[in-house]
């Protein structure tokens, strides 16, 4: 799968990993950036998975996406 969530699943992490060299580097305002980017991709995946639970269920099951 290669939707926004799995997208945002990958980049999250790897945005807060980038930060932490940026701020090792005195790069404030990259390491910044890096911070708002996983803040955006932790709020794009709580965002699917609250419209995922939300969908009506089809004999007990979630509805498939």
């Amino acid at each position: 799968m290669n939707g926004p969530n799995d997208v945002a699943a990958y980049i999250g992490p790897i945005c807060a990993e980038m930060r932490k060299l940026a701020v090792n580097a005195d790069l404030a305002f990259l390491a910044y950036l890096l911070e708002m980017s996983a803040l955006e991709a932790a709020k794009i995946e709580s965002q699917t998975r609250l419209e995922i639970s939300q969908r009506p269920h089809v004999g007990g099951k979630p509805a498939l996406v």
